[in-house]
């Protein structure tokens, strides 16, 4: 799925339940406090594929909560087929820790890209990027369920570590572990009060916990992308962690305009409405900044 950091080759471990279904790991591609992710070859009828597999932390294996939250984004994410996401094709949940199935992506995050380039990435080309995560976000947030109710879905931890970017161009958003959906009948993932996400591509009401956050803090989150892609470095560049959250919920977020005195108002308008500190004053929609920025796109020559 991502390729772009240091590949060990998966030694053997009874810790990994892959075999017993058929999967081999061939390399670990990496870990965080969760789940391990492994590159691993699945061979069925003499045909051989290449997937990823996402296992949850063998020393959570044993906690019912963690084995429901990693549940629950097995079912979120195997709801979606959209071509700017990356796919689940199934979850294994009575391994001794559950794993899913994902579809193999080659290519690199949006965040080695840009380190790669020294954040000289073409702001065109950085653009042509953020549409497609745009659309992927929109698909998700308008996800409904079996009976047509909407849920209301929210990423929650949009950024360029969990964009990535393939070989031949397209793009794909990945890493729905801690989306928020409506749960009917049981309890939300995240409880008010609970901080989850990256601080600095987070918007004012979630950094506060607020649990009724909804798709516009996602839409924030690509508003900072978008602040960052055109002013090529980071909006909280040499600001610290008590900085940035001071800053930020006092509203005095950094001026794209000043970062950029070439920009064009429709651009600079699109970039103040997405990172409004007031969640009414953003767009309404991903489609709706997807719309704002095309257009805005004009004065680099179009998408």
């Amino acid at each position: 799925m991502q390729m772009g950091s240091s590949l060990e080759p998966a030694a053997p471990s009874p810790d990994l339940p892959f075999a017993a279904e058929g999967y081999r790991p061939l390399f670990e591609l990496g870990r965080g406090g969760m789940a391990r992710v492994y590159l691993a070859e699945k061979t069925t009828r003499g045909l051989r594929r290449l997937v990823v597999l996402k296992i949850l932390e063998p020393t959570l294996a044993t906690d019912p909560e963690m084995r429901a939250l990693f549940r629950r984004e097995a079912e979120v994410c195997a709801r979606l087929h959209h071509p700017n996401i990356v796919q689940v094709f199934e979850v294994v949940d009575e391994a001794a820790s559950p794993f899913m199935v994902m579809e193999y992506v080659e290519g690199v995050s949006l965040s080695q890209v840009m380190a790669r380039t020294e954040q000289r990435l073409p702001a065109r080309l950085h653009l042509h990027v953020l549409l497609q995560v745009l659309a992927a976000l929109h698909y998700f947030h308008e996800l409904k369920d079996e009976d047509g109710n909407p849920l209301h879905g929210v990423h929650r931890d949009v950024s360029p570590q969990n964009v990535l970017v393939m070989h031949e161009g397209a793009v794909k958003v990945l890493d729905f572990g801690i989306a928020k959906v409506r749960n009917p009948g049981g309890a939300d993932a995240t409880r008010a009060g609970v901080i989850k996400g990256k601080l600095s591509y987070m918007p004012p009401e979630q950094l506060v916990g607020d649990a009724s956050i909804d798709r516009r803090a996602d839409i924030f989150a690509v508003g900072v992308m978008l602040w960052e892609a055109l002013a090529r470095r980071r909006l909280w560049e040499g600001v610290d962690q008590p900085g940035m959250m001071k800053a930020l919920m006092s509203g005095n977020i950094p001026s794209i305009r000043e970062a950029c005195p070439w920009i064009s108002k429709t651009m600079e308008s699109v970039v103040l409405r997405a990172i409004a500190v007031k969640r009414d004053e953003r767009f309404a929609s991903a489609l709706e900044m997807q719309l704002a920025l095309e257009e805005a796109l004009h004065d680099f020559g179009g998408a």
